[in-house]
């Protein structure tokens, strides 16, 4: 981890966890995979609306201690390849589309 951090992985039921520590071992960050996608269903709603013929892959569930919202990087593809958006505080925006390749 950059300036001294570190994580902890594993597996509970349904999900893959990283949580990640800063050096003096404060919580920062936890992130949540599932082996299959989950989104709430208001959000999921949006994702689908806008990206009409994708379809969902994956989705990394993003806690922050920092923030208060939680935040989706979402992975779809279609069938001319693969797509990253990230949901975070309402708004959704399209991240580098080779993220996940």
């Amino acid at each position: 981890m950059p300036r001294g951090g570190y994580s902890a992985k594993y597996t509970c039921g349904e999900a893959w966890y990283r949580i990640n520590y800063s050096a003096s071992g404060e919580w920062v960050s936890g992130v949540r995979i599932y082996r299959t996608p989950r989104l709430p269903g208001a959000i999921k709603d949006k994702v689908e609306y806008a990206y009409a013929g994708y379809t969902i892959v994956r989705v990394e569930e993003i806690n922050y201690v920092k923030n208060i919202d939680t935040a989706y990087v979402i992975h779809m593809q279609d069938t001319t390849g693969v797509k990253v958006i990230c949901f975070c505080n309402g708004r959704m925006n399209s991240l580098d589309d080779t993220a996940s390749k």
